[in-house]
């Protein structure tokens, strides 16, 4: 169930990789310009859906993923993610506030939904309980049209995977 999540590219597209990501996880920073890069590539007929996967052995992914939830509350989503890949090393609390202000969130908005929006919270909680359900247990974890995509995230494999999704 991917329904609120993000989407990068055309909603009605034939292919959809959904990726369940980490902020903290260097993999999934690496990860990151080869998905944009498909996108891209595959304009109109590939689709990205991100969904929050917080660790727990990542101290301060939790609160990230509450703050790019924040930022899509204000339609910046895509703003603030690339901003938290791009400072992976420094995710706390007033640096997510650094970059909620330098995106040009709302501030009074961003920090108290940061702190009182449950509704926010529970969207993040519920990306976790789905990618549970899908036996999602590191991160990236990517799927293509619902098949689990086993190979790292490396632009040509996948290039590959997305044409033969393509000519089905």
């Amino acid at each position: 169930n991917v329904e609120g999540a993000p989407v990068l590219g055309a909603p009605m597209a034939p292919v959809t990789i959904v990726e369940f990501s980490d902020y903290e996880c260097p993999h999934c920073r690496a990860a990151r310009p080869v998905l944009d890069q498909i996108v891209r590539e595959f304009d109109g007929r590939v689709r990205l859906v991100h969904m929050f996967y917080p660790l727990r052995t990542h101290e301060h992914a939790a609160n990230a993923a509450l703050a790019a939830a924040c930022a899509q509350a204000q339609g910046k989503f895509w703003e603030m993610h690339e901003q938290l890949f791009e400072h992976q090393d420094a995710l706390e609390t007033q640096d997510l506030a650094a970059y909620a202000r330098q995106i040009g969130l709302d501030m009074d908005r961003f920090e108290n939904d940061l702190v009182e929006n449950q509704s926010l919270r529970d969207r993040v909680l519920a990306h976790v309980t789905e990618g549970r359900r899908d036996g999602v247990v590191a991160t990236p974890t990517i799927f293509i049209n619902r098949r689990k995509y086993e190979e790292p995230p490396d632009l040509e494999p996948l290039r590959a995977y997305i044409r033969e999704e393509l000519e089905q």
